[in-house]
Formats: C-alpha cells, structure tokens, sequence
C-alpha cells in the first residue's frame, strides 16, 4: 500500500551468560534463556504492533478519501454535468429559432 512501516533492529551485547559462578544454577540459566526468548518475542509483537497501527491509519485515510469522492465530487460532477447538457440543449434550442427567423426573413426577400 505505499505505507512506511517501522522495522526495528536489535542486538545483544556481550554473552548474556556471562555472569559468576557463584550465583548461577539451573534455574537461573533457564530463567535468563526465557527471558531472553521474551524480549525477542516483545521486540517483534511490538514491531507487527506498530506495523498494523500505521496500515489501519493509512486505510482509515483511504477510506475517508472514498467517502469523499461517493458522496461529495461524484455527486457535484453529476450536477455539473447535468447544467451543461441543460444548457447546451438551450442554445442549440436558441440557434435552431434564430435559423428558422433567418430562413422565414431570406424567402421574404426573394420572394419580393
């Protein structure tokens, strides 16, 4: 659709199991593990997140402009339309009198 959406980049520095021996277990490794695995989850729901806010407001701008065109300019170019036709048939009524005055005015003058 032409929208601009967001893409984020991260990255992890350092090795995140990188911490002493003295407080590490089991639990702990898997309770890092986890949330490391979150964060990435969290960092890619917010990105598809962000993603859809921005589709949703472009297709509310769409639809607005649709309304727009349906409601207001569709409807005023018919109008439109509808004068002109109006008045191009009064003028060709127009012509076709003054042709018939002109016609009855030229036998006038050569019947004499």
């Amino acid at each position: 659709m032409g929208v601009t959406v967001p893409e984020i980049k991260y990255s992890f520095e350092g090795d995140p199991f990188n911490y002493p021996l003295e407080i590490s277990n089991f639990e702990y490794d898997l309770l890092n593990q986890g949330f490391i695995n979150f964060l990435n989850d969290l960092i890619e729901y917010s990105e598809q997140l962000k993603q859809l806010e921005e589709l949703a407001g472009e297709i509310e701008k769409t639809r607005r402009r649709v309304n727009a065109l349906e409601y207001v300019l569709i409807p005023s170019l018919n109008e439109t339309i509808k004068f002109i036709k109006m008045k191009l048939d009064e003028i060709e009524r127009e012509t076709h009198g003054r042709l018939t005055r002109i016609k009855e005015i030229i036998r006038g003058e050569v019947e004499r």
